[in-house]
């Protein structure tokens, strides 16, 4: 008779079995606890889980299927979920620690994060966010909310509702937009059966005010697109574990096996479905809408930079009745950005919004490439906005009059029909037959200087903001985007062999702790500089007495039909810039 001793850490087996190797046989096996002989001592490293089949099971070994229960190791996701031994790390629980310990913990990014101690404080913080930013939009503009302050609540909604399902979780964030759509059709349907009924409003004013609640949705889009999308990439995203075990898994759930597990089969049309609307044709409509009528987006933003010299260039006759609804339900698209660009550039950001949905998610498991990927993407943006600079500022406002007049002017000179010579020609029939007088008869020009000469006998003096010139949104975007490429290229910096090798490590231990200590007064400084802009601008929007300074007249008080002649050299725009302004 003879009796087997398999010799630990490097063999495993009980009295009686063949031995077989710990790093070939039973990858993700820890033999180190001493030698088998009646008990099995082996565990799971950390990183894996330990299963016990009951056999015959084609998970466990063809040598240990004699037993009655076999050991099998699987990889968990992620990895330090667990500790090794069947234990999890502090949030995760269940099988290959693939769940987050319930009203404790919230899955995002395919992680368990920590709800806060006190989860009915969300609810309390939410509605007083809402209720301080509602009024500060109101004081700055009673019909532009900024609602943005919804998101604070979406990552710890999953704390207040701990039993909710992931598939739960997902169709009530997929039904938001079509909850808000209903809530807004609602609010429509009252108000028109409030005109009809009780203020017997005229048949065509009944609904006047669908374009504000159309512009209210998109708003809604807009800040929801990266959540929906993150969402929805959620469905897709499978990925084998590491190292693989022949399963691809959903965002890194291993109890949800991708086309086999009920879950995913339940979500996937679903996700289908919520790709092609939500994810692409959101910004595909938005990119057709404004490319459709890209006369009247140009000939809006003209207008725009008008009003800041003449406050008629935002009425409703000066506009024309097709440019003022437009601009009713659409100007959120728009309305940042200078005539040349507004047709398209809100395309560009919604796309490098899904770009980084899209690397957050598709590369979790490789965290060197997806900083690499989300390298390439802030770098990319941030080429583009330095060599379009497309947003238009405040202090922007008369050079894009200025720009629009010499284009309309060479294009008169040249006998061409460009956009700048259309909006201009558009623009003076309308000012033509309006004055404020109420005469017909007086031209864009006279009006325009008319206004100008009532304005300097009251004023004396032309006033500018101050913040206008202090607060450039092309500098604050590309500043910004900076911050995120130094960012992302530290984080490269940070996975290289120069600080993971542990004999390196403790040669570089100072500039491991210098280059951390870097990164994170970079995104305290990005912070701080956001935070003094939007302050400085909100309060000298609530406070415009006080950033007044004296600014010559410019040209942007005379643009009729012959407004290009007031223009002195020093204003002109060199040719070589005219491209890239506009």
């Amino acid at each position: 008779m003879f009796i087997t001793e398999c010799k630990a850490p490097l063999y495993y087996g009980l009295r009686g079995e063949e031995c077989l190797k710990c790093s070939v046989d039973a990858l993700g096996a820890n033999c180190s606890d001493g030698d088998e002989q009646m008990y099995d001592l082996v565990v799971s490293l950390p990183g894996w889980w330990r299963f016990n089949y009951t056999t015959p099971h084609p998970a466990c070994h063809e040598k240990r299927q004699a037993r009655e229960e076999c050991p099998a190791f699987a990889p968990c996701e992620p990895k330090w979920a667990c500790l090794g031994a069947n234990l999890c790390s502090e949030g995760y629980t269940s099988e290959r620690c693939s769940q987050c310990v319930q009203g404790k913990y919230y899955r995002i990014n395919g992680e368990c994060e920590k709800c806060p101690d006190q989860p009915w404080l969300i609810f309390v913080l939410f509605f007083l966010a809402a209720a301080v930013l509602s009024f500060a939009a109101w004081m700055l503009n009673a019909r532009q909310v900024n609602i943005a302050f919804v998101a604070i609540g979406v990552d710890y909604f999953q704390c207040a509702i701990p039993e909710v399902t992931f598939s739960l979780k997902w169709f009530l964030v997929m039904a938001l937009p079509v909850t808000a759509a209903g809530m807004l059709l609602s609010v429509f349907g009252a108000s028109y059966a409030y005109k009809t009924f009780i203020k017997r409003v005229a048949a065509k004013d009944r609904s006047s005010h669908a374009h504000a609640l159309a512009s209210v949705f998109i708003v809604m889009m807009y800040v929801g697109y990266l959540t929906l999308t993150r969402m929805t990439l959620d469905v897709f995203n499978c990925s084998p574990t590491d190292p693989p075990d022949g399963n691809l898994y959903m965002s890194g759930m291993t109890d949800v096996v991708c086309f086999e597990s009920d879950v995913h089969l339940a979500l996937f049309p679903f996700g289908l479905v919520a790709m092609v609307v939500y994810v692409a044709a959101y910004p595909l409509l938005s990119l057709l809408v404004l490319r459709r009528n890209k006369l009247i987006v140009k000939r809006d933003q003209v207008c725009r930079a008008l009003a800041a010299r003449d406050p008629r260039y935002k009425t409703r006759e000066y506009m024309t009745e097709e440019v003022w609804l437009f601009r009713r339900k659409y100007n959120r698209l728009y309305y940042l950005f200078r005539p040349g660009k507004a047709t398209y550039w809100i395309a560009l950001i919604l796309l490098r919004k899904f770009l980084i949905a899209f690397t957050a998610l598709m590369f979790r498991s490789t965290p060197s490439y997806q900083l690499a990927f989300s390298l390439l993407v802030m770098f990319g943006a941030y080429a583009l906005q330095v060599r379009n600079l497309p947003y238009m500022s405040p202090s922007d406002y008369d050079r894009t009059v200025r720009h629009h007049l010499l284009q309309a002017g060479i294009a008169d000179t040249l006998h061409t029909r460009s956009d700048h010579w259309r909006i201009r020609e558009e623009m003076t029939a309308v000012e033509e037959a309006y004055n404020p007088g109420g005469s017909r008869t007086g031209t864009w020009r006279d009006a325009a200087l008319g206004a100008a000469v009532a304005d300097l006998e009251e004023d004396k003096a032309t006033n500018v903001s101050f913040a206008m010139f202090l607060v450039d949104y092309n500098a604050v975007e590309s500043v910004l985007l900076a911050c995120g490429v130094l960012v992302n290229l530290s984080g490269i910096m940070f996975l290289s062999n120069r600080f993971n090798d542990p004999e390196l490590m403790s040669y570089y231990t100072e500039e491991y702790d210098q280059l951390a200590i870097a990164v994170a007064t970079l995104i305290l400084l990005s912070c701080v500089y956001f935070g003094l802009l939007l302050a400085f601008e909100v309060f000298f929007m609530l406070n415009p007495e006080r950033a007044a300074w004296p600014a010559s007249t410019t040209c942007a008080s005379s643009v009729g039909k012959h407004g290009a002649e007031c223009m002195s050299e020093k204003h002109r725009i060199p040719p070589e810039e005219s491209d890239r302004v506009l």
